[in-house]
């Protein structure tokens, strides 16, 4: 601009396009530069005055083109688009986020749901005179100090203190076991009975739980006796490190203290009393075959101090492991030095042999030292099956019937070789303190079913031995009248799974004890909220658990243990005789937190219940689907096969390749069932917000209110989004005319996610717990990332809904493949690629691939996938090779057919059927596809892609990456 205020403009008339009126180069100074940029009228770019145009021409303030970002923020420079997703996408908020961890700092407050004016029943102990509570049970250490100041401070929040007329006495006495008590009201007063320090306080806190749930500060006369069924209730910290990439947090090595006093108060009073956290032996243990760690001593000292102040509260510390974790290299110091140590595998990963003789003494020598060195542990549970590796057994597969590769395990049984190990774990923990236990946790979530073998370790157990198996993994049950599988936890599955109650029943026959593995809180099933809050489930789970000698249980994994309705519904469960109803139990449950409204908080949670029973029966579904964090994920009306991302790790935004997810349901069966959860979860909802208004100032009850909103709003925005991919799954067949009235419906998807990630950014901001992942250690969905994907969702709607209405309007099709893809033609000839070269033909519905190597003495091994073209369905895996073999995911009994070229070089052809290729896409049109040498993984087809991560793999899903994916087209587009 001109002094005068004039802009240099010249016009320009050659070489333009048609459908321009005119245009101007108008130059300007940018960072000392001259730049020309050509301008053109408002008709010719938008000819439209519909707000919906994807041009921008107003400009809302004057822009200063030498400064073009002058006054704007920085959030604001990097638009929030379709075309800068992975960008754009937030970084999840750091541990300043995490105001639950005050929270969890500070005292639950007492409630009273007394009635005002009332008096006394006829020969009620009227509890006003005041209360005095007289320690009588004996107590050296000190250990129910915490117990007696809780009582004390309910005493006063009642105010009951007055005169201490009436006796609280605690006493000694004997009962049916541990943790048994007996609270017996009398005109005199009321006396706490009990033979173990545990045992008082469980009865001091049934105590107070009865004085806030009368209808006044009067007790009936009568006894009251309780016993445990389940002795051990071990739960893990919230927000507590989970030593594991990718940030590798060690809660013995810095100075947090993860287990505030109020906290551990209100486990105790949830009936938890076992807390675990993970170690590694090489942090933690001395012994003859290696040096220790030189930070040992740092941690056994915080561990100490974590054993001692748990205690104060009747919470015993549990170590979680999986090991010995035996080598990872050749080169490891403790293998060169004893190389009998080693067992099966292979020079880069050997295990600890079990059945050695140095083998036992190794780990004997580890547990008896942590044992020794850290009186008060409760025990160690040990992943010594199906994880990481902790022994030779785990060379080989819990589906085969094999033996390890180990000189001396491949001689013995494989029972033997299990029960080897786990001997002399027990052994050492029980040298180093023998009131501590030992748990072999058999990790093993395959939904196939298991080798014989596997149902013989049961049965031969060692001395000292408790054996822990998921509860659910195996799980069957019939959704939408068909039989489904599922792997790993399941809260939403009463079960046991057969798996179980068959181990269960053979370690009773051998009077081993059992521990069941299972998640009270919450599940994979959706981990970023603090609880899911069915609590009838868990009564059926937990109902079926005596019969099977079930002594113990591990309420959680990293997730699914923060206080709440799910944790007390277990701790009452732990002393449940089943005498009375469901119902009954829950209104108990209800009573202590929502008082005169406990019916219908009963009601709802039955709703809730109900609705999520409806969850899809697949691993696949759990470890990457869509209930966790839907209302951030971005919506693709555009086919762009980008892949999900693992649902307890941090990552990218998430695409459009739903199929990745449905390995057990088509996409259909997972929006049916979808809505079923969301309309059912709705119901209990509405019910939970009509007694709002009652409980406004009790800030904890409208939490767990806010809760299940934030809960049905993350079902209905999945629910949602299936049905948003299977609307455009049928989208690219109809007539533009349908095709204008499916876009409507699907737009109209989008503005109610719009507003379903409006109102959770609201819900998150009144609580922090929504959205975070204690395994991810992060938010998975958090206000930024709520807001983002707002602003996505408008731009999707204003450019790519923009484009399809206008091609749709006009009469013409849009294409169902992803811009930029390559496509092959059946029947086009060779496809070249750096080693090999290939060519497919289509024959009577068959597909036929040839793959020949280019050079004659080169062979390889071939991975490739299979997919319908907008990968809603679960994609095929099939592997094969020049030397021979084929296996595939599908196990249809692919078989291939070896062959030499004339100058020598190695082929293979292989016979897709048509039945397989149908049950990707019922079209047979095309399917998305790649192919690539799988050792190394390298040279993909299509050509031209990063290659860097092409042999990632991803948990239950191979190596699939749809994002390397072209088309194998074997009709042509219309």
């Amino acid at each position: 601009m001109t002094a005068g205020g004039l802009v240099e403009a010249a016009g320009v008339t050659a070489d333009l396009p048609a459908d321009i009126r005119m245009a101007l180069d108008v130059s300007f100074e940018s960072a000392g530069k001259r730049v020309t940029v050509r301008m053109c009228d408002y008709a010719s770019a938008g000819s439209t005055w519909d707000s919906n145009s994807t041009l921008r021409v107003w400009l809302p303030q004057p822009l200063n083109l030498a400064n073009p970002f002058e006054g704007i923020p920085e959030a604001l420079k990097k638009p929030h688009s379709m075309l800068t997703i992975d960008s754009t996408w937030p970084a999840p908020p750091g541990e300043e986020s995490w105001a639950f961890v005050e929270d969890l700092k500070k005292p639950l407050p007492f409630v009273l749901f007394w009635k005002d004016g009332g008096g006394p029943q006829p020969g009620q102990l009227d509890l006003r005179p005041g209360l005095a509570v007289k320690r009588g049970f004996p107590d050296p250490k000190g250990v129910l100090d915490t117990a007696y100041a809780d009582l004390d401070a309910f005493i006063a929040f009642a105010k009951l203190g007055g005169n201490g007329a009436i006796p609280v006495t605690t006493a000694k006495a004997k009962t049916e076991g541990t943790e048994a008590y007996s609270i017996e009201v009398t005109p005199k007063g009321i006396r706490l009975s009990a033979g173990d320090s545990e045992g008082i306080r469980r009865a001091i806190f049934h105590l107070e739980e009865s004085m806030a749930t009368a209808e006044g500060p009067f007790l009936s006369p009568g006894v009251v006796r309780k016993k445990p069924w389940l002795r051990n209730r071990i739960t893990r910290c919230f927000f507590g490190p989970i030593k594991r990439p990718p940030l590798n947090r060690d809660e013995l090595m810095d100075e947090v203290d993860y287990y505030p006093d109020a906290y551990l108060n209100r486990l105790a009073h949830e009936g938890v009393n076992g807390l675990w956290l993970s170690v590694e032996w090489a942090d933690v243990t001395k012994t003859s075959f290696r040096e220790p760690s030189p930070d040992m001593e740092r941690r056994l000292a915080k561990l100490r101090r974590t054993v001692e102040k748990c205690a104060r509260y009747g919470i015993k510390t549990w170590l979680y492991s999986n090991e010995p974790d035996g080598f990872h290299s050749a080169d490891d110091p403790m293998l060169k030095a004893h190389p009998e140590l080693a067992g099966a595998g292979s020079p880069s990963r050997r295990y600890v042999c079990p059945n050695s003789e140095a083998g036992q003494k190794f780990i004997y020598e580890s547990t008896r030292w942590i044992f020794s060195q850290v009186p008060g542990l409760g025990g160690m549970i040990n992943i010594s099956l199906g994880e990481h590796g902790s022994s030779c057994l785990d060379s080989v597969g819990v589906e085969g019937d094999r033996r390890p590769n180990c000189p001396r395990c491949s001689l013995v049984p494989n029972w033997q070789t299990l029960a080897a190990g786990q001997g002399a774990m027990a052994r050492g923990v029980k040298a180093g303190d023998p009131n501590a236990e030992f748990i072999c946790w058999l990790y093993m979530p395959a939904w196939k079913p298991m080798a014989p073998w596997v149902y013989e370790l049961s049965a031969h157990m060692p001395k000292d031995v408790t054996l822990q198996v998921n509860y659910e993994s195996g799980a069957v049950k019939y959704q939408l009248d068909r039989p489904k599988v599922g792997g790993d936890y399941w809260l939403s599955f009463t079960g046991p799974s057969d798996r179980f109650a068959r181990i269960a029943g053979q370690a009773a026959s051998h009077g081993t004890p059992m521990s069941a593995k299972l998640q009270v809180g919450c599940s994979h099933e959706a981990a970023t909220i603090p609880f899911m809050p069915v609590p009838s489930i868990l009564y059926g789970k937990y109902r079926q658990m005596p019969s099977m000698n079930v002594a113990s249980v591990m309420q959680c994994w990293y997730f699914g243990n923060y206080p709440g309705v799910m944790n007390r519904a277990a701790g009452r469960l732990a002393f449940e005789d089943f005498s009375g109803a469901e119902d009954d139990f829950l209104r108990a449950l209800a009573l202590p937190e929502w008082g005169g409204d406990a019916e219908t908080v009963v009601k709802a949670w039955k709703h809730f219940a109900d609705g999520f029973q409806n969850f899809p029966l697949s691993t696949r579904f759990q470890w990457w689907g869509p209930m966790h964090a839907t209302p951030v994920w971005p919506l693709h009306l555009k086919p762009a096969l980008k892949p999900l991302q693992p649902t307890w790790l941090v990552g990218g935004p998430c695409g459009d390749a739903i199929g990745e997810a449905l390995d057990n349901h088509s996409l259909a069966e997972a929006a049916a069932l979808a809505r079923k959860m969301s309309d059912e979860w709705s119901r209990g909802v509405a019910l939970l917000k009509s007694l709002e208004s009652r409980f406004q100032g009790n800030r904890e009850r409208r939490l767990d209110i806010g809760l299940a909103e934030a809960i049905g709003i993350q079902f209905a925005s999945a629910q949602n989004m299936l049905r948003f991919y299977l609307m455009r799954s049928r989208l690219f067949d109809l007539a533009p005319a349908e095709a204008l009235r499916q876009l409507a419906a699907m737009e109209a998807l989008v503005r109610e996610e719009i507003r379903n990630s409006e109102r959770l950014d609201v819900l998150c901001s009144a609580d922090s717990r929504l959205g975070f992942h204690s395994e991810a250690e992060r938010h998975q969905y958090s206000g930024a990332r709520l807001k983002w994907r707002v602003e996505v969702l408008h731009d999707l709607l204003a450019t790519e809904f923009a484009e399809y209405r206008a091609a749709f309007a006009a009469g013409r099709q849009v294409s169902r493949f992803a811009k930029g893809r390559a496509v092959y033609d059946c029947g086009s000839g060779w496809a070249d690629c750096k080693t090999y070269r290939w060519r497919a033909e289509s024959e009577n519905g068959d597909l036929v691939l040839r793959v020949e190597m280019k050079a004659p003495k080169a062979g390889a091994s071939f991975a490739m996938h299979l997919c319908d073209p907008l990968v809603t369905s679960h994609f095929w895996g099939i592997r094969f090779a020049t030397s021979g073999g084929v296996a595939d995911t599908r196990d249809v009994g692919l078989k291939s057919e070896l062959y030499r070229t004339p100058e020598g070089a190695a082929g293979v052809t292989l016979r897709i059927p048509s039945e397989g290729l149908l049950m990707l896409d019922p079209s047979g049109r095309a399917y998305a596809f790649n192919l690539f040498v799988s050792s190394p993984a390298s040279d993909n087809w299509p050509t031209g892609m990063d290659e860097s991560d092409l042999g990632k793999y991803r948990l239950a899903l191979d190596r699939f990456q749809p994002q390397k994916m072209g088309y194998l087209r074997t009709t042509p587009e219309k």
